[in-house]
């Protein structure tokens, strides 16, 4: 009897709809642009400039902002390179 009572408990609990809620929320901060589709990452990198050179620099330093790195390497220090295989 306990094992029925658990068994109509369970599809009880898995007949009844969940209640969810689907948010399209977004952080932006001044740090990053709006990666989240192409005209807001082109609006947050360009807004704040005027004039159309000014915005054409603004993407440039956007697109190569993320293969440079964080900080330059201290005096001494040497890039890894691949070791050949013989």
């Amino acid at each position: 009897m306990p094992r029925c009572c658990l068994l109509l408990l369970c599809l009880l609990a898995l007949a009844m709809p969940a209640r969810a809620e689907v948010c399209n929320l977004r952080v932006v901060t001044d740090a990053s642009p709006d990666y989240t589709d192409l005209p807001s990452m082109i609006h947050s990198i360009t807004a704040r400039w005027p004039t159309d050179k000014e915005k054409c620099w603004a993407g440039q330093r956007a697109a190569h902002r993320r293969h440079l790195p964080p900080h330059p390497p201290a005096a001494g220090d040497r890039p890894l390179r691949a070791v050949p295989r013989d």
